[in-house]
């Protein structure tokens, strides 16, 4: 079994490091270029809101929504060595066989 609590502190930390390594000065760079991608308007209200959105998640206390996958992905470098379409992130998402072959018409390999 999981501990949802354990792994939520576990990607904080692994966004943190990233965050470091791409170059961000700061959290607050992030969240500037995070908007900027989402076509959001970078007003104060808005950095903020985002910004404590974000250290909840750098501190475990929240996990990552779905819709943050692709910008995060993107602005940290996160990538597979096909680069072939969106993937899912097994650990974030469940879905089972069944659900998957019907949604994609394809087997789940």
């Amino acid at each position: 079994m999981f501990s949802l609590e354990e792994d939520n502190r576990k990607i904080g930390r692994y966004l943190s490091e990233r965050i470091k390594e791409k170059g961000f000065k700061s959290n607050r760079d992030f969240v500037r270029a995070y908007l900027d991608k989402t076509g959001v308007p970078t007003g104060d209200e808005e950095e903020q809101r985002m910004a404590n959105r974000l250290s909840q998640m750098l501190n475990g206390n929240k996990g990552i929504q779905i819709y943050d996958l692709p910008v995060f992905t993107e602005l940290l470098g996160i990538s597979c060595e096909e680069h072939h379409g969106m993937h899912i992130w097994e650990d974030y998402v469940y879905c089972d066989r069944e659900s998957f072959d019907e949604l994609f018409r394809r087997p789940f390999r």
